[in-house]
């Protein structure tokens, strides 16, 4: 059997570490291609939705993914998941949004969640998968970009501060839900009672994307 490839298209640098530990960690046999736009953020439209500059350019770097060999390919974007339906049309190989299985375990854990994001497509993606589970939450949700802001100066400590007291100021709720996959830094820096009940993207899309591969 071939090695697997997965490729992994960032937004942001800052996303790369947490991803590349976890698949290092989780699935090391696996070859990981790291293709980066950092103009997937500039060309959104105001307030963040995808327009059509976004979706061309999205699929232009999903085609480069496509045409490299992959046998997964992995947004690590949660910005651009709503856009996954569309993207799937043109690869054909599956196309994962990072955000998705990370959603749908909080739902299953927890009633009461927390969410930390730097946007808020994460919330309402929450949302829609409590209700094709049909389970009531009770969803506490910040935008919060502080710490990301801190992390892009390349003060990681900073960052880890910042957001580990916002972590404690939502550890009422019993599941705290981490909406971008370079938050997951934090985690070591936690207690380990409250590190338990975070949920971050990075070790559940590896999970997602191996399982997607041997599917194919």
């Amino acid at each position: 059997m071939s090695q697997p490839t997965v490729a992994l298209i960032h937004a942001t640098s800052i996303a790369i570490p947490p991803v590349r530990a976890a698949f290092a960690q989780r699935w090391p046999e696996a070859l990981v291609l790291d293709l980066l736009d950092q103009a997937l953020l500039t060309v959104l439209e105001p307030g963040g939705g995808i327009g059509p500059r976004a979706t061309d350019r999205m699929l232009r770097i999903v085609g480069l993914a496509r045409d490299s060999g992959a046998g997964v390919v992995q947004l690590t974007c949660s910005a651009y998941s709503p856009l996954i339906g569309t993207l799937r049309q043109v690869a054909p190989v599956p196309v994962l949004a990072i955000d998705d299985v990370l959603v749908e375990t909080a739902v299953q854990r927890g009633r009461t969640i927390g969410l930390i994001s730097t946007q808020t497509l994460t919330e309402q993606a929450l949302r829609r998968a409590a209700e094709r589970a049909g389970k009531q939450i009770e969803l506490e949700s910040v935008v919060y970009r502080d710490a990301a802001e801190a992390l892009n100066r390349g003060d990681g400590a900073e960052h880890d501060r910042l957001l580990g007291r916002q972590i404690a100021s939502m550890a009422h709720n019993e599941v705290v839900v981490l909406g971008q996959a370079s938050m997951a830094r934090v985690l070591p820096t936690l207690p380990a009672e409250l590190a338990a009940r975070v949920l971050t993207s990075p070790d559940l899309a590896v999970e997602t994307a191996r399982a997607a591969f041997d599917g194919r």
